[in-house]
């Protein structure tokens, strides 16, 4: 379990990080809605599991078998906090229950996908892409995925010539500062509170310049 350095690539070990099962993990994502970020693993044809992750020392927790799936090779969490797999077994779109592990089956993506693969939602439009290797083909694309029927779309090919994209990333406008927790230099108040159609509230933004250090 590594952290990367996105102006030059270089990586700095947090920890080696094997879960309880000895499972291979297959797909790692972060849900903004709760700060949680979540690694899936399994075995395939038989088994997946769906875990916490510690960012600062890479232990793992086990929150339980993802139900009706036998090899979920790819997970992400959309901007409201649902979490969707992809099963390179039966080729379909899974929705997670995050708590439990609990999966049901959306819908086929439309062709057989084999080998690794890894999908992201674009964090600002909610748009569910991912990098998908058919298996059938033998072509490596990029596809959005309908979230309601997990019929995929091919965007094309991804460089020129046959790849296996392993993990992917979305960087999202605003980056951290999204994020209220990431502020403690900033405060507003009032914090929560509704307006009416056409009314104005005002509010009251404070900075302290010792938090921002």
């Amino acid at each position: 379990f590594v952290t990367v350095d996105t102006a030059s690539g270089a990586i700095t070990l947090i920890a080696n990080a094997p879960n309880s099962l000895g499972e291979g993990f297959t797909s790692l994502d972060y849900d903004s809605t709760t700060g949680n970020l979540y690694a899936s693993s399994g075995v395939c044809n038989s088994v997946s599991h769906l875990w916490t992750v510690n960012p600062a020392t890479g232990a793992s927790t086990l929150v339980g078998e993802i139900t009706g799936a036998t090899c979920i090779v790819a997970i992400a969490v959309s901007p409201d906090g649902l979490m969707y797999g992809i099963d390179i077994v039966s080729d379909s779109l899974h929705a997670i229950d995050k708590t439990t592990g609990a999966a049901s089956v959306i819908g086929s993506i439309g062709f057989n996908a084999n080998y690794a693969q890894d999908m992201t939602f674009d964090q600002a439009t909610g748009v569910l892409y991912f990098a998908g290797f058919d298996g059938g083909a033998f072509t490596d694309r990029i596809y959005t995925v309908d979230l309601a029927t997990g019929a995929t779309t091919s965007l094309g090919d991804i460089g020129a010539g046959l790849a296996e994209v392993d993990a992917m990333a979305i960087m999202t406008a605003g980056g951290p500062c999204s994020q209220p927790a990431d502020l403690p230099w900033l405060s507003i108040s009032p914090a929560s509170g509704t307006t009416a159609p056409g009314g104005s509230t005002p509010l009251t933004l404070s900075i302290d310049p010792g938090a921002a250090n």
